[in-house]
């Protein structure tokens, strides 16, 4: 699987990254994972890169790009 996501750096678009990113794990990895169980830790992990990129490394500039890349 390769899967891009272009959004701009502010976290109104946190919902749209969190369900691309458990969309496309749960279609690629299907029954492989328990989901109800391992999406919790996932969105953990986005929020916390995703919140990372827009405050420290974009520092709130939403005019930045992010670009996510699953592969």
């Amino acid at each position: 699987m390769r899967t891009e996501l272009h959004v701009p750096s502010d976290l109104k678009f946190l919902t749209i990254v969190e369900n691309w990113l458990l969309g496309s794990l749960e279609s690629e990895l299907g029954n492989e994972v328990d989901w109800p169980r391992q999406a919790n830790r996932l969105r953990l992990v986005l929020v916390e890169a995703y919140s990372n990129v827009v405050r420290h490394a974009h520092r709130d500039q939403p005019n930045l790009p992010v670009l996510i890349r699953l592969e």
